[in-house]
């Protein structure tokens, strides 16, 4: 009888680390909470859901930004690229389907975004809470 109630309180043990670990897994959106640029991109992150702005594009990432072991990231959003000038509506042009990939090192994020088609992979270094001036797109 014994050896059962031992067991049983291992399980119980086990479960509730696994609670805890999924409880710290979905806290995960903190660690990104807040605004991070560099290379001409910021990218802000409010309630786990992330937006960004360069000088020629924006994008919206459409998936909760979860950090996994390694403090990485993947999500899929939407990447849409400006020209030079006004937006007209009658010509806006349509957003593509992006992945986007991070790593966070410290205070430190690489972001890579890759947007579908034959576009080739874009890689920023941002860093936490810095403010830059973005310049909008010239070339046209």
């Amino acid at each position: 009888m014994n050896h059962h109630r031992r067991r049983l309180a291992c399980l119980t043990g086990w479960a509730l680390l696994m609670t805890a670990v999924s409880d710290n897994a979905d806290a995960a959106p903190a660690d990104l909470e807040g605004t991070w640029a560099g290379d001409q991109l910021r990218l802000v992150v409010h309630q786990g859901l992330g937006q960004i702005e360069t000088g020629c594009a924006t994008a919206r990432l459409d998936e909760p930004l979860r950090l996994d072991a390694q403090r990485r990231f993947r999500v899929s959003g939407s990447w849409l690229e400006h020209r030079a000038g006004p937006d007209l509506e009658t010509q806006r042009p349509a957003a593509a389907a992006a992945r986007f990939e991070g790593l966070v090192e410290g205070d430190r994020l690489t972001l890579t975004v890759r947007p579908a088609g034959a576009a080739p992979a874009q890689v920023f270094h941002l860093r936490r809470g810095a403010e830059i001036k973005i310049l909008r797109c010239l070339a046209g």
